[in-house]
């Protein structure tokens, strides 16, 4: 699960997005056995520009945990984002699994965050 809302300043690499998806709808976590890798993606949601088409790691496949590390550039706009991740699975599942990720709401320094 991850937190409904992902504060950030623009700039910001830290702190690192993690979580853990749900099965669509439920309060279930998603068995990331069997995936081979993983992209994380952002959208803007003002603009509907993809500003992230990245790797994203899996960090623990027994507790479904996925995560993705900013790099410089990913959050120097400030917006409103919609984001999810993308789980490619072995040789047999030609059809990658969606996760839908938090909303990441990037501010500029100095300025309240509102929801």
């Amino acid at each position: 699960m991850y937190p409904r809302v992902f504060p950030m300043h623009a700039g910001d690499l830290r702190p690192i997005l993690t979580g853990h998806p749900l099965v669509e709808q439920s309060e279930i976590v998603f068995n990331l056995t069997g995936m081979v890798t993983c992209r994380f993606f952002m959208l803007n949601l003002h603009t509907d520009l993809l500003q992230i088409n990245g790797v994203a790691g899996v960090v623990d496949i027994i507790a479904s945990t996925l995560s993705y590390t900013w790099i410089l550039g990913d959050t120097n706009t400030a917006g409103h984002y919609a984001t999810w991740f993308l789980g490619y699975y072995g040789p047999i599942s030609t059809v990658p699994q969606t996760f839908e990720g938090p909303e990441v709401l990037i501010t500029a320094h100095g300025k309240r965050l509102v929801y």
